[in-house]
C-alpha cells in the first residue's frame, strides 16, 4: 500500500503512547531530521519477487531499485525491475546507463521527467537488433501492449556505424505510443518495429512529437518498419539520418517473408533536414513477391522537407491483386528527386504538393519498370533552373499528369518512354509550364493512347518534341496551336500562314462570295497552305485548318 507510514525499523506505526524516537514515523511532518516517507513492497513487488533498495522513492522509480542518474552507473538490472514491478515506471532528471537491453511488458507507461531532463545512455553494444528498451511478444498471435514511452532522450554515444545496434525495438507488439522522446546518435536504428526471432506482429503504434538526430549521418534508419498494421509516424522531426548506403529516415520495409503485414499507415507533419540514404527519406520498400496479407493503404501527408535526397520512394516487384493506395499530398519543401516509383506500382497519387528541387519525379526507373493508376495532380515543382526535370513515365497504364504548375524545369517538364517500354492511356492536361524548356517530349517504345490537351506551353521553348505516336490527340494547348481558322484576301496561287504546331491534315477553304470557284488548296507545310481557284484575280476566304492530332 503506498504511503504506510513505518518506523525506522521498518515496522508500522501502532497508536500507542510512550514511544522512543527510534519508532516515530519517518514523515517531514513528523520527522524533520530524517524527513522522507518510507514505501513498503507493493503488490507489484511482491508478485514480481522484486526487494527495493531504497524504500524512500515509489514504486515503479527506477530509483527504488538501485538506478543513479549520474552517467555511470549501471541502471539495467534497476529498469528490468521497475517494469516487473510497476505498470508505471518513473525516470527522474539524470543521465540514466544502461549496458543492456531492458525487455518490456503490457500495460506499462514508462515516463520521463522530459527531453533534455531525462537521458537514458546505451553504454555498450547489446544483443543484436535488442537496443536499451526491447518487446518480444511469446507468438505470432500474442502481444505486448498497452504501452507507452514519454519524456526521454534515448542516446547512443557511440557514432559510428552498426547496423544492428538499435535503440529501442518493438517485436509483437499493439497499442504503443511513444511520444515526447528523443533518440540521438543511433548506430543502427532509432525505433524498430519489427518481427525477429520468427514471425511477429505489430498493431497499431504511433510515434508522434519526437525527435530522431542521427548526429552524422552515420547509421541507419530513424525508424525501420518491417510489420505493422495501423502505424502513426506524425509531427516528428528528423535530421542527420542516414548514410548513404541505407534506405532512409523512415524506411517501410519488410524482410522478404510472405507473412510479414505492412498496412493503414499514416505518415504526417514530420520534418525532414539533412537526411540522406539510397531509398529515400520516407521509403516504401514492398518488394516480396507475394505476402498473406496484401500491403496496402498509405498516407504520407503534410511533411516538410528541408535539403533531402529524395522525398519519397515507393517500390515493388509485383503486381497485388488490389491498387496499393498511396496518396502522398501537402508536402513540401526543398529536395533532390520529388518521388520514385520503381519496377512495378499499382495505385499512387501524388497531388497537392509543393516541392523545390533539382532531380525529377520518377514513374519507373528503368525501361522495363511500369507504373500504373497513378495520379500526379495539383502539384507546384520547382527547378533550380540548372538541373531539375520533371516527371519521367517509362512505361505502364492509366497515369493521369494534370493541374500542375512546372516552373525552372530543365529538357522536359514530362518525359513519356525509352528504349523498350509500353506505356498506354496517358493523360497530360490543364498542366502550366513556366521558364522551362520542353513541355513533353517523347521518346522511344510502344506509346499508345496519349492525350495532350488545355496544357499552357507558353513559358517553354519547345512545347512538344519528338516524334509524336500516331493518333496522339493534341488539342487547346497554349503555346502549341493543332488547330486554327480565319479570313483571308489572296490571289490565286498565294500561301496563308495557319499558325499550326505542325503541318495541317486537314485545310478547308470557303469563299465569302459565290464567286470564285473551283477551289482547292495544295503545298501544305509546316508554317503555310497554298490556296489556288479559277478566275483568276483575288478573293476572300474563310479558312480551317488542323493536324491529325487535333
Amino acid at each position: 500500500m503506498r504511503g504506510q507510514l513505518l518506523t525506522a525499523g521498518g515496522r508500522p506505526v501502532d497508536a500507542v503512547f510512550n514511544v522512543s524516537s527510534e519508532d516515530l514515523p519517518l514523515t517531514l511532518a513528523t520527522q524533520s531530521t530524517i524527513g522522507e516517507i518510507l514505501y513498503p513492497r507493493s503488490s507489484g513487488e511482491i508478485l514480481a519477487n522484486v526487494n527495493p533498495t531504497f524504500w524512500q522513492y515509489v514504486p515503479g522509480d527506477v530509483r527504488r531499485y538501485g538506478a543513479v542518474g549520474d552517467g555511470d552507473t549501471d541502471c539495467t538490472t534497476a529498469f528490468q525491475q521497475a517494469i516487473n514491478a510497476s505498470s508505471l515506471v518513473i525516470f527522474p532528471e539524470g543521465n540514466f546507463s544502461c549496458s543492456n537491453f531492458a525487455t518490456l511488458a503490457s500495460d506499462t507507461a514508462i515516463r520521463g521527467a522530459g527531453i533534455g531532463k531525462t537521458r537514458i545512455t546505451k553504454a555498450q553494444d547489446t544483443t543484436q537488433s535488442r537496443g536499451v528498451l526491447y518487446a518480444q511478444s511469446e507468438s505470432s498471435t500474442a502481444f505486448i501492449e498497452n504501452v507507452t514511452i514519454s519524456g526521454i532522450e534515448f542516446v547512443e554515444p557511440n557514432n559510428t556505424f552498426s547496423e544492428f545496434q538499435h535503440l529501442v525495438s518493438f517485436n509483437g507488439v499493439r497499442h504503443v505510443l511513444v511520444t515526447d522522446c528523443r533518440f540521438t546518435g543511433f548506430r543502427g536504428d532509432g525505433i524498430y518495429v519489427g518481427s525477429q526471432d520468427g514471425e511477429r506482429h505489430n498493431e497499431r503504434v504511433s510515434i508522434v512529437n519526437c525527435v530522431f538526430d542521427g548526429v552524422n549521418n552515420d547509421n541507419r534508419n530513424a525508424i525501420s518498419v518491417i510489420d505493422c498494421d495501423g502505424l502513426v509516424i506524425s509531427e516528428n522531426h528528423f535530421v542527420n539520418c542516414t548514410r548513404s548506403n541505407m534506405p532512409g529516415a523512415v524506411d517501410i520495409e519488410p524482410n522478404a517473408f510472405d507473412y510479414q503485414v505492412n498496412r493503414n499507415v499514416t505518415i504526417s507533419n514530420n520534418t525532414f533536414k539533412n537526411c540522406g540514404g539510397n531509398v529515400a527519406n520516407i521509403g516504401l520498400v514492398l518488394s516480396q513477391t507475394t505476402f498473406t496479407e496484401q500491403p496496402e493503404n498509405f498516407s504520407i501527408f503534410g511533411n516538410v522537407f528541408d535539403g533531402v535526397s529524395r522525398a519519397v520512394a515507393v517500390l515493388t516487384s509485383t503486381t497485388y491483386a488490389r491498387p496499393l493506395n498511396v496518396s502522398i499530398f501537402g508536402n513540401s519543401g526543398k529536395v533532390g528527386d520529388f518521388l520514385s516509383i520503381g519496377t512495378s506500382v499499382d495505385g499512387v497519387s501524388f497531388s497537392g504538393n509543393s516541392l523545390y528541387g533539382t532531380g525529377r519525379l520518377f514513374l519507373g526507373f528503368n525501361d522495363t519498370d511500369t507504373a500504373r493508376s497513378v495520379v500526379v495532380a495539383d502539384n507546384t515543382l520547382v527547378g533550380d533552373g540548372t538541373n531539375t526535370r520533371g516527371v519521367v513515365i517509362r512505361g505502364g497504364e492509366g497515369i493521369s499528369i494534370t493541374g500542375n504548375t512546372f516552373d525552372g524545369i530543365i529538357d522536359y517538364c514530362v518525359l513519356i518512354g525509352g528504349t523498350t517500354p509500353t506505356a498506354d492511356n496517358i493523360v497530360i492536361s490543364g498542366n502550366t509550364v513556366k521558364d522551362s524548356d520542353t513541355g513533353v517530349e517523347f521518346s522511344s517504345g510502344t506509346l499508345t493512347n496519349i492525350s495532350i490537351t488545355d496544357n499552357n506551353f507558353s513559358g517553354t521553348t519547345s512545347p512538344i518534341q519528338g516524334t509524336i505516336p500516331a493518333g496522339t490527340q493534341i488539342a487547346n494547348n497554349v503555346g502549341y496551336v493543332t488547330e486554327n481558322q480565319g479570313l483571308a484576301s489572296v490571289s490565286s496561287g498565294a500561301t496563308v500562314a495557319h499558325g499550326l504546331a505542325g503541318t495541317p491534315e486537314f485545310v478547308s477553304v470557303t469563299s465569302t462570295t459565290a464567286t470564285p470557284t473551283d477551289i482547292f488548296v495544295n503545298a501544305a507545310n509546316s508554317t503555310t497552305f497554298t490556296v489556288n481557284f479559277t478566275g483568276g484575280g483575288s478573293g476572300s476566304f474563310y479558312w480551317h485548318a488542323k493536324t491529325a492530332n487535333a
